[in-house]
């Protein structure tokens, strides 16, 4: 079996205020018998995750979670051939339509026929062991299908990412910077999400420069990239000249009449930058 992980499991805050764990979302292919069954009952019965029971045969995955005892809440049975391509494509719609972002994809599925004398093939014409135990799971995994806009701004935003409002000091547009590009790591976010994500947290002065930037170039905004965005907001909030200003300082910088602790804190502040 491979494991494929998207995100790990999010820490949320409840309407009191406290912090809550969200269960992590779990598909396990072949889950109505052997190491599958056993995983999807061993992770559901942890209370940390939902498991999504990917099988061919919905009755019989619905029966072996019954008798193994599996939480009734704890799991949902989707029907998935692996040894048809559009199967694969129908189970990703229904399952994008559920709302449930992907944590993890467990590829346990698989066919094996050694004793078999004639081959046998997929609806799609490979050969059956091909196209279950590899095809389909290629299909099925994340890096191959098109997450939608909504998916990725809601796993994003369960990271509770910092807003930025571009007061105070230069240095935390750097520091708030670096701290989304941790959570689009984390998340795998589609580099083509990043910017968009990033200025759902532009707030105050940052949120009004930004807008008016860029109603005056209406027909660039589309292909602006996350790169890009980064050196727009440093630039309007940590210019290069306040870098350079700063490092011509701390490099002309002496004692003088200043005191150990005074000097200290000089040479902190300035040598940040």
């Amino acid at each position: 079996a491979q494991t494929a992980a998207a995100t790990p499991s999010i820490t949320k805050s409840s309407p009191e205020n406290k912090k809550t764990v969200r269960k992590g979302n779990v598909i396990i292919t072949g889950a109505s018998s052997g190491l599958g069954l056993a995983t999807a009952k061993a992770l559901s019965e942890t209370g940390k995750w939902h498991v999504i029971m990917a099988c061919r045969n919905f009755l019989k995955a619905e029966k072996a979670a019954r008798s193994a005892g599996m939480p009734r809440e704890g799991y949902t049975v989707m029907h998935l051939d692996l040894a048809s391509l559009e199967s694969v494509r129908q189970f990703v719609d229904t399952f994008r339509r559920s709302g449930r972002p992907l944590d993890v994809l467990v590829c346990n599925a698989a066919v094996y026929l050694p004793t078999a004398k004639e081959p046998t093939f997929t609806a799609d014409g490979f050969e059956l062991s091909v196209g279950t135990n590899h095809l389909g799971h290629f299909l099925l995994e994340p890096d191959h299908q098109e997450l939608p806009q909504a998916t990725v701004v809601a796993q994003f935003r369960d990271y509770h990412p910092e807003k930025f409002s571009g007061q105070g000091d230069p240095r935390i547009v750097d520091e708030w910077v670096q701290g989304l590009e941790m959570i689009f790591e984390v998340m795998n976010c589609p580099d083509r999400y990043r910017m968009l994500c990033a200025q759902i947290q532009l707030t105050g002065d940052a949120r009004l420069w930004w807008n008016a930037y860029w109603s005056m170039r209406p027909d660039e905004k589309e292909g602006c990239t996350w790169d890009q965005f980064k050196e727009l907001i440093r630039e309007k909030y940590y210019p290069s000249y306040y870098r350079a200003d700063m490092e011509r300082q701390f490099l002309a910088l002496t004692q003088g009449t200043r005191s150990v602790d005074e000097y200290e804190r000089e040479f902190t502040r300035l040598g940040a930058f």
